[in-house]
């Protein structure tokens, strides 16, 4: 029985770090969203709370399988067969998963931070609408597109007929 569980004692602490490093980054996603949900004046409801439940459980419950897949591999002595000595005892899939959840949780964070930028243009452009009114702006407009098209000189003049 010793034979089997030799060379796993660096597995469950990488597995930790692993586990605690997806909640964290559970927890960061969260923190942005609630964030986001105050600077944009709306209220913090209970369903995309219960959502951040839902993701704890199926994030960490997938660490916790692809931990039991590395103990597994390491019983098999599978990278001992494909001479992959330096990973040995190591806990790879948790690692490889751990990563690709992080990522997802950063992709999480940046679109949260994009929809705030995205609102805080749109507001920016609407108060410009609202101060030099519709008339104003599509004349500046006009005369820009005249400038761009035809140089700062003024447009050719049309013969008198």
């Amino acid at each position: 029985m010793e034979v089997l569980f030799e060379g796993t004692g660096a597995m469950f602490p990488v597995a930790a770090v692993c586990f605690i490093s997806v909640f964290i980054a559970i927890i960061v996603d969260l923190i942005s969203g609630i964030r986001k949900a105050k600077e944009s004046k709306q209220e913090i409801r209970s369903n995309p709370l219960s959502r951040t439940v839902t993701k704890f459980v199926i994030y960490e419950g997938a660490v916790v399988i692809a931990t039991m897949i590395d103990y597994m591999l390491h019983f098999s002595h599978l990278f001992v067969l494909m001479k992959l000595h330096p990973i040995v005892g190591l806990p790879v899939i948790t690692c490889l998963m751990s990563v690709f959840l992080c990522i997802i949780e950063i992709l999480s964070v940046r679109e949260k931070a994009d929809e705030k930028t995205r609102r805080r243009s749109e507001a920016i452009v609407q108060a410009v609408i609202e101060a030099l009114g519709t008339d104003n702006l599509a004349e500046i407009l006009r005369k820009k597109a005249d400038d761009t098209l035809h140089g700062h000189q003024p447009p050719p003049q049309q013969p008198n007929k």
